[in-house]
């Protein structure tokens, strides 16, 4: 019988007539709402008034953001139930609905609202956003365990070339030193390396604790235990080691926000049959500051960092300083351009020279295929990254006979199984070229490497 249904959306238009009423009646210099995240919050797209389209979700939608800025949560929550009652589906209605219920302090009335937009949200930005407000309603500290594995046919196991020997250039410190003590030494000779480096295939495995917390946008706490073992197939490069992390991020301002991060660890890695192990501790402290300009302008990263390494070898100095540009689209596209300056520091003595190298680098990320379209449970992302590297250093090497650039050029492909329960493994397939600008013959002119790479967690509480 239709009767009742017609009542039902009579009486949801006289509800939502009164509330567009008072609406009017409001002060037109209200505050804007307290949360921080309102001013970028899809509900507050600017939406064109349509008679011929009343009662819509467009038409429910302008009056939300009308509401919105005159800071009335009380409302808006009850606009939005009544848009909901009549548009079950959508996504935006139920994400003003959890937003004013938020900043009106009715978490229990929302937590069903957000776990549905988790859950069935296609836009990654609808998904942060119920995450972000899940922990400012339910937040406090999580504990979860990961494991991860990365595997793949390397060009070389470490990064050497496969030449078997190699010649001193004339006016070298190896040349020279030969000259003077040609009795003992022929200047001319080949240098023979012990090992010829060829490809592999290489295994790290990682597990991992980590307590994470997070209380709303831009306001997170995480510390990760991490352990790592390298089982490569060419012998004697084996790797084990620990890194205890810490990671922190502050808003500051609606737009802007400080991150803070301290790792500390060691390790212990075979370097081939001819070299001894190297025992080493690392520290590294980076920081940053983003900032975005304007709403839905890109955003603006500065990053300095400090590392550190010792070891028997002495201690290695790295200072990063680098700036990164990135914008994430509505349709989940994802594209960063980013600049680095690493300044390299070794100890007194050792074999290679102190250096500066200069890095730039652009990337895109993009969905390719929706969930349980290739994969039951699985969504497919694709990436394309491209890089260049020089690193001029301040000495010559011994072998050589003067100061020299090394200029990288990368390309990089990869495909990502994105899960949308913790219960699957991310999976991502990559293939990396890298072309290498150098005089030094250790070093490969060209490489081609590929990984495979699979990371599992797990929610403990």
């Amino acid at each position: 019988m239709p009767f009742p249904q017609a009542m039902n959306v009579a009486v949801s238009a006289a509800i939502a007539i009164n509330c567009y009423l008072l609406l009017l009646a409001l002060p037109s210099n209200a505050q804007p709402y307290p949360l921080p995240e309102m001013e970028s919050s899809p509900v507050g797209s600017a939406f064109q008034s349509d008679p011929e389209d009343e009662f819509s979700e467009r038409w429910f939608l302008l009056r939300l953001h009308m509401l919105d800025r005159q800071n009335q949560p009380e409302l808006v929550m009850q606009l939005a139930s009544l848009g909901l009652r009549m548009h079950q589906d959508s996504i935006r209605l139920r994400v003003a609905y959890a937003k004013a219920g938020t900043a009106a302090g009715r978490c229990d009335w929302v937590r069903q609202h957000l776990l549905l937009i988790r859950k069935n949200a296609t836009s990654n930005k609808f998904r942060q956003l119920a995450r972000d407000l899940i922990y400012r309603c339910f937040g406090g500290w999580k504990h979860y365990l990961a494991a991860g594995a990365v595997t793949g046919k390397r060009h070389s196991i470490n990064g050497r070339s496969n030449a078997a020997t190699i010649t001193a250039e004339p006016g070298s410190r190896f040349y020279n030193q030969c000259l003077v003590y040609r009795g003992f030494c022929n200047p001319d000779r080949h240098i023979h390396i012990s090992e010829t480096r060829r490809s592999a295939i290489d295994l790290w495995g990682y597990p991992a604790a980590i307590l994470h917390s997070e209380t709303g946008a831009d306001f997170t706490n995480q510390i990760v235990v991490q352990m790592f073992r390298r089982s490569p197939s060419k012998a004697r490069f084996q790797a084990k080691g620990v890194a205890l992390s810490f990671y922190m991020r502050r808003p500051v301002t609606q737009r802007t926000y400080l991150s803070f991060e301290m790792e500390a660890g060691a390790g212990e890695f075979q370097r081939g049959t001819a070299e001894t192990d190297l025992n080493q501790q690392h520290l590294s402290v980076p920081g940053g500051l983003g900032h975005q300009l304007v709403r839905g302008w890109p955003e603006f990263i500065w990053q300095i960092e400090e590392r550190r390494s010792f070891s028997g070898e002495g201690t290695t100095q790295h200072a990063v300083l680098g700036t990164k540009i990135r914008r994430l689209w509505d349709n989940d596209w994802l594209g960063e351009l980013g600049v680095e300056r690493i300044v390299a520091e070794h100890a007194p003595g050792a074999a290679r020279p102190d250096s500066v190298a200069d890095v730039a680098s652009a990337s895109i990320r993009f969905p390719l295929a929706s969930k349980g379209a290739v994969l039951p449970g699985y969504r497919v992302e694709g990436e394309a990254r491209l890089s260049k590297v020089s690193e001029q250093f301040s000495r010559p090497f011994f072998y050589l006979a003067s100061q020299h650039a090394d200029v990288t050029s990368s390309s990089a492909v990869s495909l990502s199984f994105v899960p949308e329960s913790s219960s699957h493994p991310k999976i991502e397939i990559a293939f990396r070229k890298d072309r290498i600008e150098t005089p030094n013959p250790l070093i490969p002119k060209q490489a081609n490497n590929i990984t495979l790479r699979f990371y599992f967690y797990k929610f403990s509480s």
